[in-house]
């Protein structure tokens, strides 16, 4: 049987397929109200990148990595567990969050509004106002 994720992931190591594929695809999963310049960075970093480390993250973020079994094991009362998405996250689903907000007992949740995948890079003065007052809970719990 052909597993249909593994071959889209081998097409993008393919040589007829250029790193600006990439980086189109990437700037797919950011808000459209980030400021121009730093989405254009954000996919620049996609466009220099080497093409099999572009495939090893997709296939970790895709594949090997699951979390799904695992997450209501997480004591949040040994861990704080902040999950943040973007309400333009195709990939980060806010769904998903929330799915993981649910199963994380104990978890924090945000929808980042106006964001998308990349927040911290794509709207990085944005994102302060969501990272910001997570970090301030942080420091004074302490």
């Amino acid at each position: 049987s052909v597993d249909v994720e593994d071959t889209l992931l081998q097409q993008l190591w393919h040589p007829q397929i250029s790193n600006e594929f990439k980086a189109r695809l990437m700037n797919s999963l950011m808000s459209p109200t980030a400021p121009e310049a730093y989405r254009k960075e954000t996919s620049y970093i996609y466009a220099s990148g080497w093409p099999p480390l572009f495939s090893g993250d997709l296939h970790y973020y895709g594949k090997e990595f699951d979390l799904t079994e695992q997450a209501q094991h997480i004591d949040t009362r040994l861990l704080d567990v902040y999950i943040l998405n973007g309400e333009y996250d195709t990939s980060g689903t806010v769904e998903g969050g929330k799915l993981a907000h649910e199963t994380i007992k104990g978890s924090k949740w945000v929808e980042m509004k106006g964001m998308g995948h990349f927040p911290m890079s794509e709207d990085p003065i944005r994102f302060n106002e969501y990272l910001l007052p997570i970090l301030q809970e942080i420091q004074n719990a302490e």
